[in-house]
């Protein structure tokens, strides 16, 4: 070995050391150092040294706890991360979700806003807006806003992080390619990009399950379908193109039932989209609140607003609601059946709008129950996500610029 590899071996050990402490941290605010020498498994001169770096750059701060009971002597010394650490300032562009906040190193979201004019914002009135919001910030004396270190970005759509660039946004949003430079020249800081899916398979992965699963699924359903497949903990890069996951063609299924005529444009069809059943799109078109065909130019007109109604509709046992969240539901399971089969995911996680409708979670589940009696016996394997994009897209900032190594292979 070189001396050039010996000394980037060291390099990135250093860096895991650094991360898994920051994480415990983070995870677990006031641990003692013991405790985190169990957890760790580092040696307590590589402990302290970590420790000691991460104190003199502001990351992280010691604080007095409560002993389990009382005690004479010193008191007890834990680590908590510092707020004015660092701050990212997170981005969140989908269907359901137009915000931006502002995100400490300790977790706390410091401010949250809405970003106006969407879907027909153009990349410089979205900058415009972002910076007034900044630099309102800048004012507060409490805030320590040259500690503004990156931007964190999620946006619905495909893109491509080895080029760091935006290909296509849902709904069709002017000019999206050119938003990414835009950021970059405007703040000057490193951005994390990512779409909804991966944003939410890192925050649940990340943040949620007790421990890091080594292979897991991820599916989403809003207006639109997208998937995220992480196989060792690193997120694939098919994972960036959510656009394909809705044109995966499959066998069209039977229906629950004839109470809805199904589109006239798929009645001879043999094989159908997934977009064309498992979509909030679809399933609003199949119960008749969304009659406009084709979709607007841009954006997806009253979608977001018509589907949260349908889904409480199924929750309550409409009939026909029940009917087209349940054919949705076993229709993605269907899609992904050979996918959980061939990739044995610890996790299969539903995420999105729809996710809340019981009878769509239901109708995923039947369909893996009967592809795969095994998934049946495992009643922890399927999870429903509960975390917000505008979370997620905090968690993915924080993961990547403060708590752990890269997160696409």
């Amino acid at each position: 070995m070189t001396q050039e590899h010996k000394l980037t071996k060291s390099h990135h050990l250093r860096q895991n050391n650094r991360s898994l402490i920051l994480k415990e941290i983070f995870h677990t605010p006031g641990i003692s150092r013991r405790e985190l020498a169990d957890v760790s498994n580092l040696t307590e001169a590589s402990l302290s040294r970590i420790t000691k770096d991460l104190i003199d750059e502001g990351l992280i701060q010691t604080i007095e706890t409560r002993p389990e009971r009382l005690t004479r002597g010193r008191p007890n010394v834990g680590l908590t991360l510092c707020q004015n650490g660092m701050y990212i300032l997170c981005i969140c562009l989908t269907a359901f979700e137009q915000k931006l906040s502002i995100v400490a190193a300790n977790g706390e979201r410091l401010t949250e806003d809405l970003i106006t004019g969407w879907p027909d914002i153009r990349p410089n009135e979205l900058i415009d807006q972002i910076a007034t919001h900044v630099d309102i910030l800048h004012r507060r004396p409490d805030l320590q806003f040259d500690k503004l270190k990156a931007v964190s970005l999620t946006i619905a759509g495909d893109i491509d992080t080895h080029h760091d660039a935006i290909i296509s946004a849902r709904p069709g949003i002017r000019d999206i390619d050119t938003l990414y430079e835009q950021i970059a020249n405007t703040f000057n800081l490193p951005i994390c990009l990512q779409n909804t899916s991966i944003a939410l398979h890192v925050a649940e992965t990340r943040n949620k399950l007790s421990r890091e699963p080594s292979n897991s699924l991820l599916l989403y359903s809003g207006i639109g379908v997208g998937a995220s497949l992480m196989i060792q903990g690193l997120v694939s890069h098919g994972s960036e193109h959510e656009s394909w996951i809705g044109g995966i063609m499959i066998e069209r299924p039977p229906l629950s039932d004839n109470i809805i005529a199904d589109n006239a444009e798929h009645q001879h069809q043999t094989a159908i989209k997934l977009d064309d059943i498992s979509s909030g799109r679809a399933i609003l078109h199949r119960l008749g609140q969304y009659g406009i065909e084709p979709a607007p130019e841009h954006g997806d007109g009253g979608l977001h607003l018509a589907l949260p109604h349908a889904i409480r509709q199924a929750n309550s046992g409409e009939r026909r609601a029940v009917a087209a969240f349940s054919d949705a539901g076993r229709t993605l399971g269907l899609a992904f059946q050979s996918t959980v089969a061939l990739a044995q995911p610890e996790f299969v996680i539903l995420a999105g709008p729809i996710a809340a409708a019981h009878p769509f979670v239901d109708g995923f589940d039947r369909a893996m129950r009967d592809y795969n009696a095994g998934f049946a016996s495992h009643p922890h394997t399927l999870k429903v996500s509960k975390i917000s994009s505008l979370m997620a897209t905090e968690i993915v900032g924080l993961e990547r610029f403060l708590l752990s190594k890269p997160l696409i292979d």
